[in-house]
């Protein structure tokens, strides 16, 4: 476990400042996806009414100066609880790819019986050596621009 890191979910009372500071970060990571504006807005949303969770990855050797954010969110099937990383932006990541652990723990300690992580294929090969396995594929076409 790297000790220099500070690995937080950031609560309620905090969150409006946090997603400043996490908001061009996560829209850098959505890039082409984010049309309109509209997967961050619904991002914004979802945290402001708590569906979804923002957590930040801190380097108390750059001042606490975050690098990395990820969004979560809950999903229950019955009583089979998954914590979902929906979105996930940082730099210097060969720092904290290995605290994904940290966030398995709390999922477990939470109750969860599984974490996933959806995201571009390139994931599939940083998470590998982490347990992670593929389960499933989704493709996409976009067919009108914009929200009209």
């Amino acid at each position: 476990m790297n000790e220099n890191l500070i690995y937080s979910r950031i609560s309620e009372q905090h969150l409006e400042s946090a997603w400043i500071d996490a908001m061009p970060w996560i829209e850098k990571a959505l890039g082409e996806v984010n049309h309109d504006h509209a997967e961050l807005i619904h991002i914004q949303k979802g945290l402001m009414a708590g569906f979804l969770q923002l957590w930040s990855i801190q380097d108390k050797r750059k001042a606490n100066f975050p690098i990395c954010f990820l969004i979560t969110e809950l999903h229950c099937i019955g009583e089979f609880k998954t914590l979902i990383v929906r979105w996930l932006a940082g730099v210097e990541m060969a720092e904290w790819i290995n605290e994904i652990t940290l966030l398995e723990q709390i999922a477990e300690r939470e109750g969860y019986h599984k974490v996933e992580i959806w995201g571009r294929p390139g994931w599939e090969k940083v998470l590998k050596p982490h347990g992670y396995e593929r389960e499933f594929i989704i493709l996409g076409k976009l067919i009108k621009r914009g929200l009209n």
